[in-house]
């Protein structure tokens, strides 16, 4: 027989606490639990395994879904282009995010520009961070040009204007990452849409 349990932590436990200070009947004190454990942002559920198992950490997100351990190649993600003098030349290949994977909390992908090509000025709420693993170019961060190269890492803070182009002979291809859930959390903001 399986076990289901919620983890709660000490905030929980402490609105719990008061609220079977004010229970009465097992039903108020489950429904007072279920409420405490439902007020925390994000909540691990523990499953417990036949034979006195130690519980597994199966994982879930504010929105109740299950997250799962991934591994995926950028070579089966299907590419999403972007070519226009506002967005820039540009395809990139979504690896993580919640609404296409069973993933949570970090939001990346795999962005490739060709020789000439460019990511154009833009903005967006979140910070991101870059790690280039391929190829060299000029990123542009608040109106200051970087030089950068295979292994350069960069830190985009929230609402900082920002864009890369290649100025290499072969691809400039770098690693994204967002901290959030979803590409759909990310607001794109570019400097040429007037």
């Amino acid at each position: 027989m399986t076990k289901r349990l919620v983890e709660i932590d000490d905030t929980d436990l402490e609105a719990a606490r008061v609220a079977l200070s004010t229970s009465t009947t097992e039903q108020t004190v489950g429904r007072a639990l279920r409420e405490a454990a439902a007020s925390v942002g994000r909540r691990r559920e523990v499953v417990w395994l036949p034979g006195g198992s130690p519980p597994t950490d199966q994982g879930s997100d504010e929105r109740g879904g299950t997250v799962q351990p991934q591994v995926r190649h950028s070579d089966e993600v299907e590419p999403q282009v972007w070519d226009d003098p506002v967005r820039g030349e540009v395809s990139f290949r979504v690896l993580f995010s919640a609404d296409r994977t069973p993933t949570s909390a970090l939001y990346t992908g795999l962005t490739e520009v060709a020789p000439g090509g460019r990511l154009g000025l833009h903005r967006h709420g979140q910070a991101e961070v870059y790690h280039l693993v391929e190829g060299s170019g000029v990123v542009v961060l608040d109106g200051v040009e970087h030089p950068v190269t295979a292994g350069s890492a960069v830190f985009v803070p929230g609402n900082a204007e920002h864009g890369i182009r290649n100025t290499g002979e072969g691809p400039l291809r770098f690693v994204y990452a967002f901290a959030t859930d979803s590409v759909d959390d990310v607001v794109y903001r570019f400097s040429d849409e007037g």
